[in-house]
């Protein structure tokens, strides 16, 4: 790109800085500029430089190369997570992957869809918004849509080792099951219709592994989507089958028991149209020994519940299988998707409840059905029609002890 475009944007002076603190203070203090450094034989990252005159440079002489490294990585994450989602756009997406390759111009011009309800450049949504791709899901070790929120700025995700809850922007109001915040997959809502409770943790529906970007879309957008999307809206693509083109498969093992399998298949077939089908398991022993003050019979305080020195054994205990299928034509898009979890709860929750008790657990279930019909008509209009099905299943034993 040539400077005078990026002097266009107020943003100035893309530098390629090379991999470690000192070579980019030894750049600082030669005086390097952008003429210079774009012809710089050593590889590394781009970062934007706010077009910092002498007297910013000779400050940035005083820092430490340290500092500097670390400055550098926390800014380069912040761009990657806010421009990161340029790699779902088949305009801007570099064939490597690889987002650095893309200029700053094509980084503004990619579509988001989900702000609005039609595509339209990042830089004109109406709202703040992130995209995290499959690219830094798999870079970062992301195993939950829970972890993909912790990672976003604004965003919390506690745990009372039942179900995960997101507050948003410092709003988390107790016992409304993430009510406010509401959750797309393919635009399917995944908020059900008893709580408007929602899942984001490995209750919910999807791998992540199926996933291609997730659209988090922050402020009320209740115009568009209704009472649910008061503080966000967490908008989830997934994969289509090319990008799987063939059978994956996995497994692993983790601490406290953790095992995890699951296989995909996914292809373009001769007739253009495309498939994915997707299942997997995860078992979890937890931890088998949490300690919970408030119900240790040694504790002056303690609740009248209070057993076992305030230890729950072998109640950390989680087991979760899903399904996922998606049918892809020119027009339409038939998708499925099954989840169960199985939780057992050692923290004694509901009034009367028996602590350390192992018949204490709780079964989720949910699963969708959707057939989507899309056309474009003309250059300013699209037809699109919905028809789907959705199932919530909540069961739980509840072992009491009633006071005398």
């Amino acid at each position: 790109m040539a400077k005078e475009a990026l002097e266009e944007t107020r943003l100035v002076n893309v530098i390629r800085f090379v991999e470690d603190g000192e070579a980019l203070m030894d750049y600082l203090y030669r005086g390097g500029s952008y003429g210079d450094a774009k012809h710089s034989p050593r590889p590394g990252l781009i970062l934007l430089d706010l077009n910092m005159p002498k007297r910013g440079r000779q400050i940035m002489r005083k820092m430490t190369s340290g500092v500097i490294t670390s400055a550098i990585s926390v800014f380069v994450l912040m761009s990657m997570a806010a421009f990161a989602w340029a790699s779902g756009s088949e305009e801007a997406r570099p064939p490597s992957g690889d987002l650095t390759e893309l200029s700053l111009q094509d980084l503004m011009n990619v579509t988001v869809n989900s702000a609005s309800k039609f595509d339209q450049k990042i830089s004109e949504a109406p709202s703040s918004v992130t995209i995290i791709t499959a690219d830094e899901i798999r870079k970062y070790g992301y195993r939950t849509l829970a972890d993909v929120l912790r990672s976003v700025r604004g965003f919390i995700v506690t745990n009372d080792r039942s179900y995960s809850y997101v507050i948003v922007r410092g709003f988390g109001r107790t016992g409304d099951w993430n009510s406010r915040v509401l959750v797309l997959v393919d635009g399917h809502r995944m908020n059900e219709i008893t709580y408007d409770s929602v899942y984001v943790a490995k209750e919910f529906i999807l791998d992540m592994d199926l996933v291609d970007r997730v659209e988090i879309i922050r402020g009320p957008s209740s115009s568009l989507y209704g009472d649910n999307a008061f503080f966000a809206v967490i908008s989830v693509i997934t994969k289509q089958g090319p990008d799987i083109q063939g059978t994956e498969m996995s497994a692993s093992a983790g601490n406290r028991g953790t095992y995890t399998g699951s296989a995909s298949f996914g292809k373009r077939l001769k007739n253009g149209d495309k498939v994915l089908i997707s299942g997997s398991a995860m078992s979890s022993e937890g931890n088998k020994h949490l300690y919970f003050p408030e119900f240790d019979p040694a504790n002056p305080s303690a609740d009248s519940r209070a057993a076992n020195n305030g230890i729950a054994e072998n109640l950390d205990k989680e087991e979760r299988q899903s399904a996922f299928m998606k049918y892809s034509t020119e027009h339409f898009t038939f998708e499925g998707a099954y989840v169960e979890r199985t939780k057992k709860i050692p923290t004694a929750s509901f009034l009367y409840a028996g602590f350390n008790d192992p018949r204490f657990e709780a079964v989720d279930s949910r699963a969708f059905l959707d057939v989507t019909y899309k056309k474009s008509a003309g250059t300013s209009m699209e037809l699109l029609g919905r028809l789907y099905y959705d199932q919530y299943w909540y069961h739980t034993d509840y072992p009491l002890r009633y006071r005398r």
